[in-house]
């Protein structure tokens, strides 16, 4: 249904209403049942589909942000490295943080870890050993589908493996019809 770890931007889509784009949804799969009677079976997927796309939540609560570090961890361990603690001090930068990624994603298109030195300066972060992993996702994605996305990243991975990282913040949410996510991680 959906290419994993990636979203093809489409301006179309972006101005629409949330309400608008499922109804246009539902009026298509009505459509197509009403001249091939067999799609029917597909509407269990349609109706999937519409759900993890337009009904999901806005970001990730506690819990899912509690099961992303929890998996992440089992991994770390798995190669015999310490677990991560989740630091709320970098709260505040990290809601920076996916401001600006998502604003130049809007403007671009792209994901890229734009102005990141300059908000780790300007947050006195230096010292800490800062690294971000951004992730752009067309569904909600759970924690285990955003973790196995990372892991098909070899630079993310990387990042969230390392040996040293000790602290961690996660951020998921909505903007506009993707999800982004953000994780930052330090060594101090």
């Amino acid at each position: 249904m959906s290419i994993r770890c990636t979203y093809l931007y489409h301006p179309y889509y972006r101005r629409r209403s949330r309400v608008k784009v499922v109804l246009e949804y539902i009026l298509v799969a009505v459509l197509v049942a009403i001249f091939n009677p067999y799609t029917l079976l597909y509407a269990p997927l349609i109706i999937h589909y519409i759900q993890r796309k337009y009904l999901a939540p806005k970001e990730w609560g506690m819990e899912e942000v509690a099961k992303f570090v929890d998996l992440l961890n089992e991994e770390r361990r798995k190669l015999g490295y310490q677990s991560l603690e989740v630091d709320y001090s970098l709260r505040s930068f990290v809601e920076v943080r996916w401001w600006h990624v998502r604003d130049y994603y809007v403007e671009t298109g792209e994901l890229e870890h734009h102005m990141f030195r300059r908000d780790v300066v300007k947050y006195g972060l230096l010292y800490r050993g800062v690294a971000e992993c951004c992730q752009i996702d067309s569904m909600y994605p759970t924690p285990e589908e955003a973790l196995e996305c990372f892991k098909k990243s070899k630079p993310h991975w990387k990042i969230l493996t390392d040996p040293e990282m000790k602290y961690i913040y996660v951020i998921c949410r909505r903007a506009g019809d993707t999800y982004l996510i953000v994780v930052i991680v330090t060594r101090k």
